[in-house]
Order: C-alpha cells, then structure tokens, then sequence
C-alpha cells in the first residue's frame, strides 16, 4: 500500500468533515460533530475507512453519541443506510495499464443522452453520469451509444469517476475502456481519481485499471 497515497486521502475526507476531523485506530475513533460535513447529505451520520483507520462524523451531539454506540458497541444498524462502498484511488502518476489510442473525447451531448435515456434510472443513478464536471467519453457504434465515462470535480483536486454501460453491452469490456480515457484526462490535469464502488463487477474494473482499494464509506441515519 502506498503511504504517500493513504495520507492524501486520507486528508481529502478530513477536509470534507470539516474543522478538526482525524482519522484514528478502531479503538479509539470517537464520532466528531460536524453538521457541515459533505461526506454524507446533511442529517447523515458518515463512516470513512482508509487503510485501517476510522473517521466518523454526526449532524449534532446526539446522533454522535448513538454513533459511537454503534461503533464500539456493535449496535443494529439504523433503518437507513447507504453502502458501503469500497473506495480506490490512482495516484496522479500511476500508469494506466492499457492502450489508450487517442485521448480527445467522443463529447456529443445527443451521443451521452441517448444513453441515459436507454439506461435504467437506477443504473443511471448509480454511475453518477448526470454531474460529471468532464468531457463524457463514449463508445459509439452503429450510432447508438453503449458506454460513457467522465468525472465529477470533487474539492482537493480529486476526479470522482462516473462509469455507465448498458445493459446489453456489458461483458465486453467497454467500462474498462472509458474509464481509462477519462482516468487518464484527469490525471493529465494533475487530479487525483477516486472510484466509488458498491457492486463487485465496478470494483474489478477499478483494479484492472491499477486503482488501489483503500477502505470504505458508509451512511446511517437514526
């Protein structure tokens, strides 16, 4: 595990908790107050793990008490939960293992929409392709798009990675090859790309192309 590349991360969400957020050993996290956290909407209670230590935040002093049960008594969990998700990264110099031709983006707006409407809202949800702050790369063919890949500008100069193919034209390794191009785009600007993963077909994606899975995320609310 590159250490250089945990304590950037790691920086990158004490910084979206806010003031005085660290991470810390299992046994001694304890939940910070923090009700400008962006780790989780706001009302959220927020667990991120990178590379065995803990960081957890709550809205208000109540909710970090029951989530400080919960994290050292093993309380049930709360009736709304988000994730976990597994969390990878790339370091800005990490070669991609792949060929990547041209890197000038299929950026068609029409192109990209036609796949949204051929997607599942779910799907479409999921990849997180509605907010990407990124030229869209496609995969064409037959003009009817089947894969687009960008990314999000998160704060930190962090590329948050939107990969969605559809349904049909999965098991060809088209994620693979958008996420590579727009990877390699944000890595050409100096960022950091970070993959969010909670089904395992993305998360094998992700390590395919070198991404290194650090920890996790994970949402409650009571």
């Amino acid at each position: 595990m590159d250490s250089a590349l945990v304590d950037v991360v790691r920086r990158h969400w004490e910084h979206l908790a806010g003031p005085g957020a660290r991470f810390a050993p299992v046994e001694e996290a304890r939940a910070l107050v923090a009700p400008g956290s962006v780790v989780f909407p706001a009302g959220w209670c927020g667990i991120v793990t990178i590379a065995g230590r803990v960081l957890a935040t709550a809205p208000d002093a109540d909710r970090a008490l029951v989530l400080d049960d919960h994290l050292h008594r093993d309380r049930p969990a709360p009736p709304a939960v988000l994730g976990p998700a597994r969390l990878a990264y790339l370091a800005r110099d990490a070669p991609l293992p792949i060929a990547l031709g041209e890197l000038h983006p299929a950026d068609r707006g029409d192109a990209l929409q036609d796949l949204l409407r051929s997607c599942s809202a779910d799907d479409v949800g999921e990849s997180g392709m509605t907010g990407i702050d990124s030229p869209s790369f496609l995969v064409v063919e037959d003009g009817e798009t089947l894969a687009a890949a960008g990314y999000e500008l998160w704060p930190n100069d962090v590329a948050h990675l939107c990969v969605l193919v559809r349904a049909d034209a999965r098991g060809r390794h088209l994620a693979r090859t958008v996420a590579a191009r727009a990877s390699a785009h944000a890595q050409s600007a100096g960022l950091l790309c970070q993959w969010r993963a909670r089904p395992a077909d993305s998360l094998r994606v992700a390590r395919s192309l070198g991404y290194d899975v650090l920890g996790e995320q994970l949402g409650l609310r009571w």
